[in-house]
């Protein structure tokens, strides 16, 4: 086993972290900027999205976040369906909808169509 403690004194802390990370971030999961995603799904569909996901990122509580996911997956499947919605719109076959989704295209057919 490494002993972390003894190995960082025997590394100068410029050579523990040579490169920046700024920039590398990418945009917080609760940010919606696709026209169509707020063309589709109103504001406080959104709003109640960015809350819930909040209580999961901050609460302590199972029971909590549990309900908090439950109202996230409800969200998101609104979300999956102006983004079906979308791609059909922009020309894309059932079946490359399926493939995106991992399903068969006869189950997101009639899910969807």
């Amino acid at each position: 086993m490494i002993n972390l403690d003894k190995l960082s004194t025997q590394i100068s802390s410029s050579q523990m972290c040579s490169y920046s990370i700024e920039g590398v971030n990418p945009p917080s999961a609760d940010d919606f900027d696709h026209p169509w995603v707020i063309e589709r799904i109103p504001e406080e569909v959104l709003g109640r999205y960015r809350k819930a996901m909040f209580r999961v990122r901050s609460s302590n509580e199972p029971l909590v976040i549990l309900d908090s996911l439950t109202e996230m997956q409800e969200i998101l499947q609104q979300i999956e369906r102006a983004a079906v919605e979308e791609a059909r719109s922009q020309g894309a076959t059932w079946s490359q909808v399926a493939e995106a989704l991992n399903r068969t295209r006869q189950a997101v057919e009639q899910r969807f169509g």
